[in-house]
């Protein structure tokens, strides 16, 4: 919750198409559609909201107000997946590799290498899956710098592809999907400690 509102995406047909961003408060009243894009990929921070729109078939980031409003175009690209917002900077996925823009939309700097999925961002460092050329099917779970200096690997993985990493209290979270389409919660220490991961679920 942020400022009062729980904010998500909601297919409230049952289908991808027409996922939209929603907030409603806590208790279950005030229900809001704030867009009309099909949508993905949420961050809220500060008072904006960043996500993945589907913009005539183009992948697209926009941001916009918590109300909804003053919805700007920030990047438009095929190659573009989602961007993971921190402090002034945007950290934007072109198709496994990293660029990184400022929130105005000018483009910093962009990483030929390494090539990756599932960014997150946890007290000024990037923590994401790595995958070499001759073995994309088997990812490291890796940390950085922002600049990807002091990069360290935290795991060699599970020799499955890592899905949507999340960090609370010092655990790194992910999941797996098997060939039957089964799925598995894991974690593992942020800082390295442990490089054995849990199956939590």
């Amino acid at each position: 919750a942020r400022d009062g509102w729980v904010y998500f995406v909601l297919a409230d047909t049952g289908t991808y198409d027409a996922a939209r961003i929603i907030r409603i408060h806590p208790d279950g009243t005030g229900y809001e559609k704030l867009n009309d894009y099909r949508s993905s990929y949420l961050s809220v921070t500060d008072d904006r909201i960043y996500y993945t729109a589907d913009v005539n078939g183009r992948p697209t980031l926009i941001s916009m107000s918590t109300d909804g409003s003053d919805s700007r175009v920030i990047y438009s690209d095929p190659a573009f997946n989602f961007a993971t917002p921190s402090g002034q900077n945007l950290f934007l996925d072109c198709n496994g590799y990293l660029a990184v823009y400022g929130k105005d939309g000018k483009r910093m700097k962009f990483y030929n290498e390494p090539r990756f999925q599932y960014l997150n961002i946890f007290n000024g460092r990037l923590y994401y899956t790595e995958y070499s050329e001759t073995e994309y099917s088997i990812p490291s779970l890796c940390s950085a710098n922002a600049d990807f200096t002091d990069k360290k690997m935290i795991s060699a993985g599970t020799g499955a592809t890592m899905h949507h990493i999340g960090i609370v209290q010092g655990w790194i979270y992910f999941y797996t999907q098997k060939d039957n389409g089964n799925k598995q919660l894991h974690r593992v220490r942020t800082d390295g400690s442990s490089a054995a991961i849990e199956t939590v679920k």
